[in-house]
């Protein structure tokens, strides 16, 4: 990884934690997860289905809450932004990209090559 250490940090994830519900069940999916990525940086996040990456994504674009911890995404600590002030905040900062899920393979014009397309 290439040495980012005179950047600004621009997200911080301290102690995170998040769980779901099954019935009366807790199913913890992140415990305890903390880092920090520089601005500019550039990561892959990994892993076999039912990982939680999504969930840490959802977390980070301010889309679903913590149980317990912190988010800090260029300064904004996002536990302190009521709904509407977080609906703004979104709008401004976030740009999700389509996850693959959404999208399909279609014959361009081209002929033999395809391109991809969101789904609706």
């Amino acid at each position: 990884m290439p040495e980012t250490s005179d950047q600004p940090t621009i997200v911080t994830l301290n102690a995170v934690s998040k769980s779901y519900r099954r019935g009366n069940q807790p199913v913890p999916v992140l415990e305890g997860i903390s880092f920090e990525i520089a601005r500019g940086e550039f990561l892959a996040l990994m892993g076999p289905s039912g990982s939680g990456k999504s969930t840490l994504l959802n977390l980070i674009a301010g889309i679903d809450t913590v149980d317990s911890g912190t988010i800090v995404i260029d300064g904004v600590d996002l536990a302190t932004l009521n709904e509407s002030e977080m609906a703004a905040w979104r709008v401004i900062r976030v740009r999700r990209p389509v996850t693959s899920r959404a999208l399909m393979t279609t014959p361009s014009t081209a002929g033999s090559s395809s391109r991809l397309v969101a789904s609706p």
